[in-house]
């Protein structure tokens, strides 16, 4: 074999190992490729789903359901929140004309009082709660573990030079079937708009107000921190409770 033809021996050789390399990196730009298109489809098909299920929730709190009745009149009901098939619901159109607390004759020093041992409490987890729902809806209400905080708000008027401080004990947490919301969950759930159905109806919080006796209430749809004295029975109560849906 001359030179020459050893020559193209050698660049035979070499050119089939170059062409089975770029067929190789062919063959892994190609599984590369598919590689991020997958994950591209993947990532899109994740935010859809996300999508999704965002859409559904926000189908469900523009939703409204009726659970219970007054007399032959179902109660309808605003769903607020939904967590792991158990919604949190307000009632809505309707409120029940209830004083939170009625001082027993004589009794001044109303420090003791809190939601905790409030008659409103008592009514709605008493009273309310076996004559509007039956024994099947009273299975589906989740009891629910409430905190009330403290209160020390300024509850005089935003243009008023002087901020007075309300000094009001949220008392020891309660499990509830019923409930009227905090200032904290009025404000989380319902924001500062008003709320459908609230209009000027003057609504229990069951946080505690400007000094021992007075209650927080909501009065279309601003909350007032400094309340209402407990026996004043023109306001009303807007239960609310936890659902299993």
């Amino acid at each position: 074999m001359n030179r020459y033809e050893q020559y193209l021996k050698e660049g035979g050789d070499l050119g089939s190992a170059m062409i089975e390399k770029a067929r190789q990196e062919e063959k892994q730009l190609k599984k590369e490729a598919g590689e991020k298109i997958f994950q591209y489809y993947k990532r899109k098909e994740n935010l859809l789903r996300q999508q999704m299920e965002i859409n559904k929730t926000q189908a469900v709190l523009d939703f409204k359901i009726t659970f219970g009745k007054d007399g032959g009149n179902k109660l309808t009901w605003t769903v607020l929140d939904v967590v792991n098939g158990t919604a949190l619901i307000l009632m809505d159109l309707y409120a029940l004309q209830h004083a939170f607390y009625k001082p027993k004759q004589g009794e001044t020093d109303l420090s003791h009082v809190t939601w905790e041992n409030s008659d409103l409490r008592r009514f709605l987890n008493g009273a309310f709660l076996n004559a509007f729902f039956s024994p099947a809806e009273r299975a589906k209400i989740v009891p629910a573990t409430l905190h009330t905080p403290d209160n020390h708000e300024n509850y005089n008027m935003i243009d008023h030079p002087t901020p007075s401080f309300c000094q009001g004990r949220g008392g020891a947490d309660t499990k509830d079937m019923i409930f009227v919301l905090s200032i904290e969950e009025y404000r989380k759930y319902c924001g500062h708009e008003i709320p459908i159905g609230w209009g000027d109806v003057t609504s229990w919080l069951r946080s505690p107000g400007k000094a021992p006796g007075y209650f927080a209430y909501v009065f279309a749809g601003k909350v007032y921190p400094g309340g209402s004295y407990c026996d004043n029975s023109r306001l009303a109560a807007r239960p609310a409770m936890f659902v299993r849906v």
